[in-house]
C-alpha cells in the first residue's frame, strides 16, 4: 500500500478535526494554515489546562490564575452575548486585580528586590 501526500494531508487533517471549506480542497498551502491553526489552539489550550493542574507555588501565582480564569470567563460571556452577566464577571474581576495589587504587595516585602 502507498502512502500519498494527499492521503498524509488527509489523515492530519482528519486526525484534528478540521473541515476543509469546499474553496480550500484543492489548495494544500490552505489545508497546512488550517491545520496549524488547529495545533496552535490545542497548544494554547494545553498550556491552559497545565496551568490548573500544576498548583500555583505562591499566593501572588495563585491570584494571578484566578484573575485569568476570571478574564477568560468574562470574555466566553462577552462573546456569547450575555453582556449582563460579563458586567458582574468584570465587578469580580476588579476585586481580583485588587487582590494581585495586595499579593504583589505582600511578596514584593517579604522578597525585597537584590540591589546591584
Amino acid at each position: 500500500m502507498t502512502y500519498t501526500c494527499t492521503d498524509f494531508t488527509d489523515s492530519i487533517l482528519g486526525a484534528l478535526n478540521v473541515d476543509v471549506p469546499h474553496e480550500d480542497s484543492d489548495s494544500p498551502s490552505a489545508q497546512a494554515d488550517l491545520a496549524l491553526a488547529e495545533i496552535e489552539r490545542l497548544q494554547k489550550r494545553d498550556a491552559q489546562l497545565s496551568l490548573l493542574e500544576t498548583p500555583p507555588a505562591s499566593r501572588l501565582e495563585r491570584v494571578r490564575l484566578a484573575a485569568q480564569l476570571i478574564r477568560t470567563a468574562r470574555n466566553h460571556l462577552r462573546i456569547a452575548d450575555a453582556n449582563n452577566a460579563a458586567d458582574y464577571v468584570a465587578r469580580a474581576l476588579k476585586s481580583v486585580e485588587g487582590a494581585e495589587r495586595h499579593a504583589r504587595g505582600l511578596e514584593t516585602r517579604t522578597n525585597p528586590p537584590a540591589r546591584d
